[in-house]
């Protein structure tokens, strides 16, 4: 008999992604809720040789990296994909066409791990892009005047 263990477990936040399909049986939508933790960047690095910690993977976000990371990030809410085969389940639940806000939800689910200055730090750049302002290095020194 197993029973159950008092191993305090952090919960992590999470980011909801719902994905449509079509296909020979009709229509099916699956809900997801992707969240990150280091053990999400160790299944991340382990399918992809990426180091998390250094950024490796933002700089060559491919479609086994994409596909590695929204696995990985699907395993603490959905651990019934925890194995290859759920890998591969995963894998076809990516399209050309929802590739886009898969990585959205993937990025979100990151940042959200983020100190709460950074996570501002960055909705500030990304306002200043979608209004076609130019977002300054992350090390460049205050404007004084």
């Amino acid at each position: 008999m197993t029973s159950k263990s008092q191993l305090y477990r952090r919960l992590a936040p999470s980011v909801p992604l719902s994905l449509t399909f079509k296909d020979e049986t009709g229509e099916k939508t699956l809900h997801f809720r992707l969240a990150f933790d280091f053990n999400t960047a160790a299944a991340i690095e382990d399918k992809t040789g990426k180091n998390i910690l250094r950024g490796e993977l933002l700089e060559d976000l491919t479609a086994k990296n994409l596909s590695a990371a929204f696995w990985a990030m699907l395993l603490l809410n959905h651990p019934e994909y925890d194995s290859d085969e759920g890998l591969l389940a995963v894998r076809t639940y990516v399209t050309i066409a929802n590739s886009g806000e898969i990585a959205n939800a993937v990025k979100r689910a990151f940042i959200l791990t983020l100190a709460e200055e950074t996570q501002k730090a960055i909705r500030e750049a990304e306002a200043a892009l979608a209004a076609g302002g130019e977002v300054p290095p992350a090390n460049a020194p205050a404007a004084t005047s």
